[in-house]
């Protein structure tokens, strides 16, 4: 009996071991999520995405990604419902690809209110090497409408992330995207 109780403490120490390691990774995803929201902000106020490419994987790639792009709903009410669509099947190849469509996307923004990046689902975890997670991305921001007067926008996006450690990249938290799909979004906007 004595050597089953060592046995069933020994069973529960490695769990709670493993336990803290996934803790541990969810926190660290956690803080390179807030780092790219970060980056995102800077971004867009100085005009220059590198810092924001930083968070891409220089081995990054995403075939048969597409184009993403926002598709007026049809609606005839004071707000207006945009779908975030795939359009194409273009690869993107490198980080560099991103570059284009951030200055296209962030480019239609006269100013970003804030942005909130968090985890919304990790559908796999190896803890210190690779991630695979649904990224809630909510940006409330302005964008310029008719008549020269801003539009208040939220945009509601989910992506799927392909994380790799990257230990020595402090400056986003030691993780970096390899792979991004679009799950699902959705753009509000109104006066």
């Amino acid at each position: 009996a004595t050597v089953g109780f060592w046995l069933l403490l020994h069973s529960m120490a490695r769990a709670d071991a493993e336990h803290a390691r996934f803790l541990a990774c969810g926190k660290s995803v956690n803080g390179f999520l807030k780092l790219y929201a970060s980056a995102v902000k800077q971004a867009k106020s100085t005009g220059d995405y590198d810092g924001l490419l930083a968070f891409y994987s220089a081995d990054f790639r995403s075939p048969s990604r597409g184009r993403w792009r926002l598709v007026p709903q049809d609606d005839s009410s004071d707000w207006e419902l945009s779908d975030l669509t795939i359009t194409g099947d273009d690869s993107f190849e490198d980080r560099d690809a991103l570059r284009e469509e951030f200055a296209n996307y962030f480019g239609t923004f006269t100013a970003v209110d804030g942005l909130i990046c968090k985890i919304n689902l990790i559908e796999h975890a190896e803890p210190d090497h690779r991630v695979v997670l649904t990224v809630k991305h909510v940006l409330d921001g302005r964008v310029q409408g008719v008549a020269s007067s801003d539009m208040l926008v939220q945009d509601r996006f989910f992506f799927r992330w392909h994380l790799a450690s990257d230990p020595g990249s402090e400056a986003t938290g030691g993780w970096k995207i390899v792979r991004d799909e679009l799950v699902e979004g959705v753009r509000v906007a109104g006066r």
